[in-house]
């Protein structure tokens, strides 16, 4: 089969194959503006995309052990910089990761806001709170835009200069 996706986040998941994204060898994949991150496989080895023979498009996206066969344009493998990606249990996958991006993220500001892409995105980010493409002024705008407007971050949650759940208040202690 074939698989499309544009500005999502997945993280801290555990699986059999690949906690991440997991292909078979007739599938494709074209993955856009997307951040996987910190995903195992059941031996805790930390594959994030596995895709056997098949196809992938892999653009403007954070990847974690990002391979450099993998190709595309704009990638990155440097970390996306969560909020709190383990949660207040300090356990992945029950549900209270915040996973927005501080401040500091190399993400912010990253995607690919060329025409193609803006007719794909939704009106709004994951939570439904954040109009997408909403420009941080305090990170460089690295990603395409053909429009003149704000550059679209990495990932399912567009970061504004404050985030309500901090009341804009962000420390970074380098651990995430």
């Amino acid at each position: 089969g074939s698989l499309t996706m544009t500005n999502c986040t997945i993280a801290t998941n555990i699986a059999c194959h690949s906690g991440g994204l997991h292909g078979s060898d007739t599938s494709t994949a074209d993955v856009t503006n997307c951040i996987i991150w910190d995903n195992t496989d059941f031996y805790g080895e930390g594959s994030q995309i596995e895709m056997g023979s098949g196809a992938l498009t892999l653009n403007y996206s954070c990847i974690m052990h990002l391979e450099a066969g993998w190709g595309g344009t704009g990638n990155i493998a440097k970390p996306p910089r969560f909020d709190d990606e383990r949660g207040t249990d300090d356990l992945p996958g029950t549900g209270d990761e915040a996973l927005w991006l501080m401040p500091t993220s190399p993400c912010i500001d990253a995607g690919d806001t060329t025409t193609a892409i803006v007719d794909v995105l939704p009106s709004s980010d994951l939570g439904g709170e954040l109009l997408r493409r909403i420009d941080d002024p305090y990170s460089p705008d690295t990603g395409p835009v053909d429009d003149g407007g704000a550059v679209v971050d990495m990932g399912a949650w567009e970061r504004a200069p404050t985030t309500p759940a901090t009341g804009g208040i962000f420390v970074w202690s380098g651990g995430n």
